[in-house]
């Protein structure tokens, strides 16, 4: 079986699911830059190319943290991470949806 890939920026047809999510997961190492997540990031994908192009993967979102109330003057938090303009902050990974 073949599977259709949006990786946030590419449509790629490959060969198996591992290739998918291989795939998936070097777009979300991509989409990360300067410690932002690009708008895209959440949406890639995996199908299944078939006619039904059933949803066999998706990049999710993992590790969420509010912004703490107490920062200091450079807006670091009390674990020495910055948190510039940002409300929350989180990761991604690859959940696959089929076993």
């Amino acid at each position: 079986m073949k599977y259709y890939v949006y990786d946030g920026e590419d449509d790629l047809i490959v060969d198996s699911l591992e290739e998918a999510i291989e795939a998936l997961n070097v777009g979300i190492e991509y989409s990360r830059e300067d410690g932002e997540w690009a708008d895209w990031v959440d949406m890639m994908h995996v199908r299944e190319e078939d006619a039904g192009g059933k949803l066999v993967a998706r990049v999710k979102q993992v590790g969420l943290v509010n912004r703490p109330s107490h920062l200091d003057d450079d807006l670091y938090d009390e674990e020495g991470t910055f948190w510039g303009d940002f409300d929350v902050m989180c990761d991604y990974e690859v959940e696959v949806l089929v076993s």
